[in-house]
């Protein structure tokens, strides 16, 4: 059996080595290096404002998509939180809205920073995948757009919005 290897465990030092492959590097040339590398990396950092409009077919997609989204979080201890939403709309070509009816751990996680992702899929089983900045209006002409279209039976607390900065058809990352 194939043990387990955990680096959390390790120090930073014993990461850097390990991730970076490198010998004859000072620890302190290896401890910024290592650093540099994971805020270059670091998927809760947001590397300036590359929008990223959604293209023609994406939105066809949209309008052809079949049952609920999955929104997807991730906590600050790296926990993903996925959850099934059907309150949703594509705001403008950079946006996509869903609306905080029910949320616990997703609006914490939006809350406290998280980025995230929405699934969805085409009545001809296409996936698509959406990534990106999220934010969390409880007032604003993005909320009032959410409380005009989200069912009168549902609390509407806010709108979670998904700026889009990725955007995938499978493994297949799109521009």
């Amino acid at each position: 059996m194939k043990a387990v290897f955990d680096i959390r465990n390790r120090t930073l030092v014993e990461r850097a080595r390990l991730v970076l492959q490198t010998d004859g590097m000072s620890d302190d040339a290896l401890r910024r290096a290592y650093r540099k590398l994971a805020r270059r990396h670091h998927p809760d950092l947001d590397r300036g404002d590359k929008r990223l409009k959604i293209p023609s077919i994406v939105k066809e997609a949209w309008e052809a998509r079949e049952g609920p989204v999955v929104l997807t979080t991730v906590d600050g201890a790296g926990q993903p939180n996925a959850i099934y939403a059907t309150c949703v709309r594509r705001y403008d070509d950079e946006r996509i809205v869903v609306a905080d009816n029910y949320f616990d751990k997703t609006r914490r996680n939006i809350l406290a920073g998280s980025r995230g992702a929405v699934l969805f899929i085409t009545r001809d089983k296409k996936a698509y995948q959406l990534k990106g900045i999220l934010e969390y209006h409880e007032g604003g002409p993005v909320f009032e757009d959410m409380k005009r279209w989200n069912p009168e039976q549902h609390p509407g607390h806010a709108a979670a919005v998904l700026l889009v900065r990725e955007i995938f058809s499978g493994a297949k990352a799109l521009e």
